[in-house]
Order: structure tokens, then sequence, then C-alpha cells
């Protein structure tokens, strides 16, 4: 007790030194509520298990889906993760090996859970103990690809060395939920049920998040070694919401020690401010859209989970930051289930509507709640949220179950107000995105026409979250189809998060974006190559950026500013360049997976198309007769590459003669 005395006093000291334009919001928000509202048992917005009336009231026709999902793994086998499944990470790289079968016991635990509440009968209980008991035999629930960040720096799980990562959290939460709902139950069979749960849970969730000597491997916290200065934070990404939001679910469901938890969450709402205080004002998520489900997704529910336990009390929901970010996925959507995309976000990416729905009711933002029903109109089920009994992700179900009845009615509401005409509510709920959306702090900004084009385009700088070398990149879509594209992420193995391997992949080098190779060279990694000014223009759809700073030394480049300028059925791209010496030729690199042809000298036709292939259009490229064309074709050997894009990827390369001038401009121009 005295060494979480010692911790806490500590804390409180970080959050102390943290002045200026540091945020406090969580750490305000909970000295505002009186401790006693703040439950440890009888908080969860969801009937006990011996509530029968109220389950069947609460599930209604999704008692038998869940039931049914639940009787598919009574006599599932449960996986083992072997020894050399973790070993295989750090000799191949594989870390699939090891977190497929994590899955699939996740996925069994879910539908058997769901099952158990549903139907109440003990049918899926011996089952459901079969799972918890494993997990709980189980040396750590890290996934093997993030089992290095520990001292050995080794991928075999070592009972001396516990921490939290993103699997921990994961299996933490569904035993949390299960031993919260059926801790009688398990009692009934063998007590020693529930002492294994708590003790895992103590071993590999309550102890590692509350002690300084795993700060350096759990640096998602953002804290580092004592004594806390405001230097000693350091940025966080998705890490921080995902973790902290999942860590402080689990504490509310299983930690039974009312003066421990009160410390967890100080520590939660400490961390998350941080998280606020190192991103920008302006709600931009540098990740991408498809990584906003574990910042603002998260983030989300961290505030309904601690709302929940606080009585109503906690709030937070109204804070312009806050909001600002529920809009993010609204802004960066380009139509037919494509997002503009950049570094490793992927491009067909529809977004998770049930968490940007919770995002726009619960702080207000109609924009985000419109974009989750019009996302939720191209789903499998319209007008409700889809309901997965066997999902990894327990606690994410039954949020979908809760505010599945406010979801229906203003999806009704919506449908009701366009006449009952589909395409009308989509345009409806579309109305008010506007033309333009700039965020300054990551430098990405989307444009938008009546013609129905949208262009992405970044600024920033060469060591990004999931960081790509793409500065000053961009990406085209028109009528909700790529005609320009960013390839986006590739399979996840131990060379993608190696500083030494990343980049000798070829989707995360800048020749493989909408970038000109300069003199030669391309853009190197690192936050020291970046844009040096990047700006909209204040009238029209203008975005420009000095970029030669990204090139480094190599290209003897004095200046090179960039130019796009979105017209009412044209895209209009210019690169300003000044060399101090010449070393070899310029060019400009494209990239689609539409089907392309050069029509003649300084003119090249793209014929893009829809992602199902039944719909498409074509556009010419015209560029200066200086240029020389080429068209090369990569082959897609990735399934996360290949499933989105097909079978292969096109580079338009066009090039300068090797004498080229020091100076000049190239001026590309996209027309219908």
């Amino acid at each position: 007790m005295k060494r979480f005395a010692i911790i806490f006093s500590s804390l409180l000291v970080c959050a102390q030194l943290f002045s200026g334009e540091n945020r406090h919001v969580f750490q305000n928000a909970l000295e505002s509520v009186p401790v006693q509202f703040v439950r440890p048992s009888g908080w969860c917005p969801y009937p006990s298990y011996y509530d029968r009336a109220g389950w069947d009231a609460f599930l209604k026709d999704k008692k038998d889906v869940l039931i049914k999902g639940g009787e598919e793994y009574l006599d599932y086998k449960w996986e083992m993760i072997l020894a050399t499944d973790y070993l295989g990470f750090e000799r191949t790289g594989d870390r699939l090996a090891m977190q497929e079968p994590s899955f699939h016991n996740m996925r069994a635990i879910t539908a058997l859970t769901l099952a158990e509440l549903a139907e109440g009968k003990g049918r899926f209980i011996d089952q459901l103990i079969n799972g918890l008991f494993l997990q709980t035999e189980r040396t750590s629930w890290v996934w093997s690809g993030h089992e290095y960040r520990k001292a050995s720096g080794r991928s075999l799980p070592d009972y001396r060395d516990i921490f939290i990562d993103l699997g921990a959290q994961h299996v933490g939460l569904q035993v949390a939920v299960a031993y919260y709902f059926f801790k009688d139950e398990f009692d009934k069979v063998d007590p020693a049920i529930n002492a294994a749960i708590r003790h895992a849970l103590r071993e590999k969730i309550f102890d590692p998040y509350m002690d300084p000597a795993k700060w350096k491997s759990q640096s998602w916290l953002g804290f580092e070694d004592e004594p806390y200065e405001w230097e000693s934070w350091h940025p966080v990404n998705n890490w921080n919401t995902w973790t902290n939001d999942m860590v402080v679910k689990i504490c509310l469901f299983a930690q039974e020690d009312h003066e421990l938890l009160m410390k967890e969450l100080r520590q939660a709402a400490i961390s998350l401010d941080l998280y606020l205080t190192n991103v920008d004002m302006d709600g931009g998520c540098n990740e991408g859209a498809a990584y906003w489900e574990h910042v603002g997704g998260e983030l989300v529910s961290y505030l309904i989970a601690m709302n929940d336990a606080t009585g109503g009390r906690f709030g937070c929901f109204d804070d312009p930051q806050i909001r600002a970010m529920g809009l993010y996925n609204s802004r960066m959507y380009a139509g037919d289930g494509w997002s503009v995309n950049f570094c490793d976000c992927k491009a067909r990416y529809t977004g998770e509507y049930d968490l940007i729905y919770l995002y726009g009711k619960m702080c207000g933002v109609q924009e985000a709640v419109d974009y989750s029903l019009l996302l939720n109109s191209f789903s499998k089920t319209p007008g409700q949220i889809e309901l997965t009994p066997d999902a990894s992700y327990l606690h994410r179900e039954m949020e979908g179950l809760r505010f599945g009845k406010s979801f229906s009615e203003d999806y009704a509401e919506a449908l009701a107000n366009a006449g009952g005409d589909l395409e009308q509510m989509r345009k409806n709920l579309r109305k008010n995105v506007p033309e333009v959306t700039w965020y300054p702090g990551t430098g990405h900004a989307v444009f938008r026409n009546r013609a129905g084009w949208v262009l992405g385009a970044k600024g920033g700088h060469n060591a990004e979250g999931h960081n790509h070398n793409d500065v000053g990149s961009f990406v085209l879509y028109i009528d909700g189809m790529p005609v320009l594209s960013d390839v986006g992420n590739c399979t996840y193995t131990r060379q993608v998060f190696n500083r030494g391997e990343r980049y000798s992949i070829w989707s995360m080098q800048s020749q493989w974006h909408n970038l000109p190779v300069v003199n030669g060279t391309g853009q190197p990694e690192g936050k020291g190559y970046a844009a040096s000014w990047c700006r909209v223009g204040k009238t029209g759809r203008t975005f420009s950026l000095e970029m030669s700073g990204a090139y480094g030394e190599g290209a003897s480049c004095n200046s090179l500013v960039r130019s796009l300028t979105l017209g009412s059925a044209s895209l209009d791209i210019t690169d300003r360049f000044s060399l101090s010496a010449r070393k070899a030729a310029d060019s400009e690199h494209f990239i689609t997976n539409g089907d392309v042809s050069i029509i003649r000298d300084g003119e090249i036709r793209i014929d893009y198309h829809s992602a199902d292939g039944r719909r498409g259009g074509s556009v010419r490229m015209l560029y200066p007769a200086c240029l020389t064309a080429e068209i090369q074709t990569r082959e897609l050997d990735d399934p996360v590459n290949s499933d989105v894009w097909g079978p292969v990827m096109h580079r338009i390369v066009r090039r300068s003669a090797d004498n080229a001038p020091l100076s000049g401009r190239y001026c590309i121009r996209i027309v219908r």
C-alpha cells in the first residue's frame, strides 16, 4: 500500500508541473467528482446476470442471435500458443503465428459470455471457464510483436518482466467483464477460478499499470523516469487513448479495492491529459482515419465509462478539442467507402460508425452523427448497429447493444426526412461538410468541389506516427473513386516497425507516393526532413508548401514549392524548383490502380473505377514537353494491399533530361 501511495503522490507532482498550454481536462473532471460517486461495484449500466427480466428487455430480438453464437463454441477446441509462435517474431518477423490463436480464443470468450448473459441457464459456464482459466495460466497477454519492449528485448514472455500492451489490455478487459458478471457462478464451481482471475489481473494489469519501473516498456503512458519535470514526458500515439481506456474499464469491472481504483483512475486521467497536450486543438489525427477508432473512438468510450461510474458527473463532452476530434473521420471521407489516407492509414476504410455515432451523440457533434448514419447505410444492417456475437472486443459489442435503439431511431428519422429516398438521405447527411478542411497541426488539408472531386494533401515531416516518407504528397478521388492514390499500410511484421528495415519496404518510400524525385533523390526518414511552411489559400481550393527540406542535402535543392489547385473540374500541380547543382534528372511520380495509357507526348489517360469495378470514368493528365513518360507496374503480393487495390498498382513516371536547368517549374494538369 505504501508503494502505491508514493506513486500517486509522484503523479500529482507530475500533474502540477504541467502548466501553460498543458491540458488538465480529465484531471479536473475527476477532481470535481466526490470520491463516493466512483463505485468499484454497482456502476455497470447493464443488468446483473441474475436479472433475467432485465436482460430480456435489454436484448429483445437479439437474444436468440447471441445464444446461437455461443452454441457454435460449446465444442470449441481452445488453441495453445506455443513458445515457437512467440519466437517466430524475432526469427522471421511473423507476429500472426502468435496473434491469430489469441484472437480465436478471444472470439470464443466473447460469444460464450454474451450467450450466457442472454440465456442465463449456466449452459455456457463450463466452456467459458475453460477459456478464462487458459488465459490466466498464460505467462503474458502481450503480443509477440510487442514483447521486445521489456528489458531483454526478446519476444518470448518472461514472468520476471510483465507489462501492458494492446494485446494485454484486450484480454484483460474480456477477463474482467466475465468476472464481473459470473464471479458468483464461478465460485459455485470452484473458488480457485476467481482466485486465478484476480491473480492474473493483478499480475498482468493492476500492478504493472501503477509501477514506475514499467513506464519505459509502457511508453504509451507518456511518463519517464522520476523526478517528474516538463521535459520528462514524451509524445504519445494511439496506444495512449486505446490502452488507458481499456485499463480504466478493466479497473471499473474488476478492481475491488476502492483506494487502488481511485489511484488507477487518477493515473489514467493524467496520462490521457498528456495525449490532449501532445496533439493539436484542431482535432487532427496524424495517424489517419483508420487509427481514429483507437484515438477518438477510445476517448469517447472512456468518457462514457467514467460518466457511468460517476453517476453522470464526469462530463468533458463539451471540451472544444474533444469535440473537434469527433469531426476528423467525416472530413477525411472521400466517398464510396474510401478515405483520404496518408502514412500507414488504409484507404479503403469506412470508419467505425458505432464509435463515431457515440462521439457525435455524447459530444453534440451532429456532423459526426450524420456521418455514422451514412456509413451504416452501406453496411449489411442498414438502420442497425451490426451485432457480431464472436467479436474479439467483448465490451464494444455490449455497448452496441446498449445504444442500438437510439441509433436506429436516428437512422429512421434521417430516412423519413428524405422522403424514404436512400440516395437523397445520403446527400442530406453530407450537405453540411465544408469544401475546405485544414489541420495546421498535422499539415493535412482536404478540398471538395461540386463536381465530386476530393483532394487530400499533406505537409508535415518524415517521423510521424506510422510514418511514410511522403511530405507534400496528395491523393485524388472523383465521384468516390480513386484516381491518384496512396498505397497505405502493409502486413505488420517485425520489419515494418524496425527502424533499420522499415524504409526498405517499397510502399513507405517517397518514390511510391505522388511526389517528385529531385535531382535523382527521394525523401529520407527523420523529423528533420520536413516542410518549412505549409498553407491553404484564403480563397479558392489551393494548397502549397515549401518541401525542399524533406529531401536533404543530397538533392542540392535550394527551394521546392509545390502548389495544388482544385478547380471546378480540374487539378493543377505545380512544382517550382531551384537547385545549387545538377546531378541527375528530376522525375514526377504518380500512383494509381486505374488503367493507364500514353495517348501522345504530353498526355496520359487514366481510366479509374469504383471498388467493385462496375462503374468508372476517365481523366487526362497533361504535362510539359520537357518530360518523357513511362508507365511502370508493380504486382501486389501482400493481401493487405491487394484486398484494397486489386492485383497491381501503376506508377506514372515523367522524367526530365539529365541536364535539365537548375531552376524552373513542372506544371501538370488533370482534367476530365
